[in-house]
């Protein structure tokens, strides 16, 4: 069953961090789609990831606004700008063949991998293409599916494969159940107006536990992948 977030507010004042959204936020991991966006400044985005979006790629492979994206990727990277790569992934609806789609991942994945850094991934109607890359490849980076709506036996197979998995607004609670209890949770507003602090409420009262914990334990994964500095 999925479940939608209601507008709840929080029990009491605390830190709630976003791990994915395309917002901004002393708490937040703001996403930014090098074909399409500016880069944020460090004020509005302090902790950020940068890919290019399988949305965003040009039909012509050659284009040359592919290469001039992954080569300011790659210098982010190496400069420290950036705490994760991506989004970067497999759509089904992108008019970019699969192939080539496929193609970014894997120089995506490469820049990742150079620099230790996780990459946060979207993958639409594509799960076979991510489960055969981590088989393939074997990445040591953290791998983070955004936005996953998934049933709880996708999940179980990704969560398996040591893929971290992030919930926003509507997802599937027996899902949600199986990554809290692997130890890979995320959360999530995305695009979505809804406040991150209402998610994190709503999936307390999902999991039966309190929303302190919940905020503790999240905020400890966020200095685990990301290396992040104080959040005080």
């Amino acid at each position: 069953m999925e479940h939608s977030s209601a507008l709840i507010q929080p029990k009491s004042s605390m830190d709630f961090w976003d791990f994915h959204t395309h917002q901004g936020g002393r708490f937040a991991l703001c996403s930014c789609d090098l074909l399409r966006e500016e880069v944020p400044s460090k004020a509005d985005c302090p902790y950020l990831s940068v890919g290019l979006h399988p949305w965003s790629l040009p039909r012509e492979v050659s284009s040359p606004t592919v290469k001039i994206a992954l080569d300011q990727l790659n210098k982010l990277a190496r400069e420290g700008r950036i705490v994760a790569v991506g989004e970067a992934g497999w759509d089904a609806l992108s008019p970019a063949a699969m192939d080539y789609q496929q193609q970014l991942v894997e120089a995506q994945w490469q820049i990742a991998e150079e620099n230790r850094l996780p990459m946060v991934l979207h993958v639409v109607k594509r799960w076979q293409e991510l489960e055969y890359f981590i088989r393939r490849s074997h990445p040591t980076v953290p791998l983070i599916v955004h936005g996953f709506r998934g049933k709880a036996p996708l999940a179980q197979r990704l969560l398996q494969l040591g893929v971290w998995l992030s919930f926003g607004r509507y997802y599937n609670r027996e899902s949600l159940c199986e990554a809290w209890k692997a130890g890979r949770l995320l959360l999530e507003t995305d695009d979505s107006s809804l406040p991150i602090a209402s998610i994190y409420q709503a999936v307390a009262e999902d999991l039966g536990i309190d929303l302190s914990l919940l905020c503790d334990r999240l905020t400890g994964v966020a200095h685990q992948l990301f290396r992040v500095g104080s959040l005080s």
